[in-house]
């Protein structure tokens, strides 16, 4: 017979594994940026090149800090190599 504890251990197994997705989503999204950055690099003047990497480490950091959701992110993972705008 199950008791109320068997509930919570379910429960608290429930919750893990939910965090456990969003902390993976997260990572995802700033693998995807960072990728994307380096991607994007070729086609722009050397100080643009500075200006994009220091932006990125920026929202990194942001993400890192709590200050922003990576799912604020500007490189959605249907815009991979398709021109997408990180200046957002």
């Amino acid at each position: 017979m199950a008791t109320n504890a068997d509930l919570y251990a379910a429960q608290t197994q429930l919750e893990d594994a939910y965090l456990q997705v969003l902390r993976r989503a997260q990572a995802l999204s700033i693998v995807r940026l960072y990728e994307e950055t380096f991607y994007q690099l070729d086609d722009l003047p050397l100080s643009e090149q500075i200006a994009r990497l220091n932006q990125v480490r920026a929202l990194i950091e942001d993400v890192a800090a709590g200050k922003i959701s990576a799912s604020d992110l500007p490189v959605p993972p249907d815009q991979l190599h398709a021109g997408a705008d990180l200046s957002r």
